[in-house]
């Protein structure tokens, strides 16, 4: 949801509030979701749920067994189909360059109003979190860690101009007086080019790291396999030398 002004923003306080304590970052869904293209009313069957699908929606099963509806255009952009099925649903893992998000941890009790007009309520110690499309939404502290990776990125979010501008709030000088004091700052915040090349590389070298990992298990694979092979070559080699030594003392 964009906004003419900060000031007509009904997250604006707690956007601003988080950024002057510098509690942004970067952070990535890391749990594979399970889809069902299905368009209807769905009815879970253990908790009897009933939740509508539309037909440009998926229906989304969590790694927790919770439910929700999502456009297939999104889940399509951000998401990698696989083979793997649990019942009737498919599973799909993050793309996770496509899933970077904006986090931050409110140390009090809040409010937040989502693009759908609906307000969210969050406890103290609880995330809110703002996706690439200014989408907000709240993850309880116990359920971060278990779905989430922190990433780094820290200082371009937590500079306040940046994140007013970011979050589609409005930097107007004239009603923002949080931009003329950041302006004061001499510190340069690195670019979105710059952290987002800084998070490929990153992907990039842990993907080299896991393939060399994979690699020497391979490597040991073969090598159990072929040691294996060469003691039961050994084995039968002296079972047959056994049995001829037999069968001449026989004779």
């Amino acid at each position: 949801m964009s906004y003419e002004s900060w000031e007509d923003d009904p997250n604006s306080d707690l956007m601003i509030e988080l950024a002057q304590k510098k509690a942004w970052f970067q952070c990535r869904p890391y749990k594979p979701i399970w889809i069902l293209d299905y368009s209807g009313t769905y009815q879970v069957a253990k908790s009897g749920q009933s939740v509508s699908v539309g037909q440009d929606e998926y229906l989304v099963r969590t790694w927790n067994d919770q439910y929700y509806t999502t456009y297939k255009e999104d889940v399509d952009f951000c998401y990698k189909k696989m083979r793997q099925k649990k019942g009737q649903f498919i599973k799909y893992v993050p793309i996770y360059q496509k899933l970077i998000q904006w986090g931050a941890r409110v140390m009090h009790a809040f409010m937040v109003e989502t693009n759908e007009g609906y307000d969210v309520f969050g406890k103290k110690g609880d995330y809110v979190l703002r996706d690439k499309w200014d989408n907000l939404k709240i993850v309880p502290k116990s359920e971060f860690n278990k779905e989430y990776q922190a990433l780094g990125g820290a200082d371009f979010i937590n500079n306040v101009s940046l994140a007013l501008e970011m979050m589609n709030i409005g930097t107007s000088k004239k009603h923002n007086p949080v931009v003329l004091r950041q302006e004061s700052s001499n510190k340069k915040a690195p670019s979105y080019e710059q952290t987002m090349a800084e998070l490929e590389a990153q992907r990039l070298a842990d993907e080299a790291e896991l393939q060399r990992l994979a690699d020497e298990a391979k490597q040991q694979r073969l090598d159990d396999e072929a040691e294996a092979e060469a003691q039961r070559l050994a084995d039968e080699a002296e079972s047959e030398a056994q049995r001829l030594a037999d069968e001449a003392e026989q004779q």
